[in-house]
């Protein structure tokens, strides 16, 4: 009896040993899922890493719109006082990311495109129209209050004429300290002093010139 159980034990091994061998090599493991992909992260803001107040990102641009009084001064020749009221719009793109930001001057450069018109209404009912473009530097204040200093220069037409100014066509320069209060994170309240000269530059006659302070508020749209 012991004789038969021992044979059959035998079998059985053989038979899975041979089992085995066909069976091949251990087929390798299943290759792990790939992880999750994250969703996208959100745009940025208009300001730089470092948070609000500290700079805005290179290219970000600004397109806004004020209103302003002009009073004139004689400081440069002119003749007549010329008062007037004032509107424009500009559109402005910061030409890289902060600079000096470890100083109390941190900030951006920009580059701005301005479109203005005024009515002078003393000493008589007049126009004056033009477009300048302009350097603006942009304080970085480390607060939504932002400073900016800039000056340009461009070109004018007018109907103003003697004793100050001599043809249609003229030239502007301006420049001027301003304030910009963000209350959001896209849009501010502007405010600007502006002394802007126009005269041509001694190319016809009369050419006394005008010289302008103006006053200017409005709205600003950062994005």
């Amino acid at each position: 009896m012991n004789k038969v159980l021992l044979s059959i034990g035998t079998v059985a091994a053989f038979t899975l040993h041979l089992g085995a061998q066909s069976a091949g090599p251990a087929a390798a493991p299943a290759p792990a899922e790939n992880p999750p992909t994250l969703p996208a992260p959100e745009p940025p803001g208009i300001w730089s890493a470092e948070g609000v107040g500290h700079g805005f990102r290179a290219h970000v641009k600004e397109l806004g719109a004020s209103l302003g009084a002009g009073i004139s001064t004689d400081d440069i020749g002119g003749k007549e006082t010329h008062d007037m009221m004032l509107g424009r719009v500009y559109y402005g793109v910061m030409l890289g990311n902060p600079v000096a930001l470890d100083k109390w001057y941190g900030g951006n450069w920009e580059f701005m495109q301005e479109v203005f018109g005024a009515w002078q209404f003393h000493p008589a009912s007049r126009y004056l129209t033009g477009t300048t473009s302009f350097l603006r530097y942009n304080f970085a204040t480390g607060t939504r209050w932002v400073p900016f200093l800039d000056g340009g220069i461009g070109l004018s037409a007018t109907d103003i004429a003697n004793p100050d100014l001599g043809s249609t066509g003229e030239f502007n320069g301006q420049i001027g300290p301003g304030l910009q209060y963000f209350w959001s994170d896209h849009t501010a309240l502007t405010m600007q002093y502006r002394y802007m000269h126009t005269s041509d530059g001694g190319l016809s006659s009369p050419n006394q010139g005008l010289n302008e302070n103006i006053l200017y508020v409005g709205v600003t749209w950062v994005f």
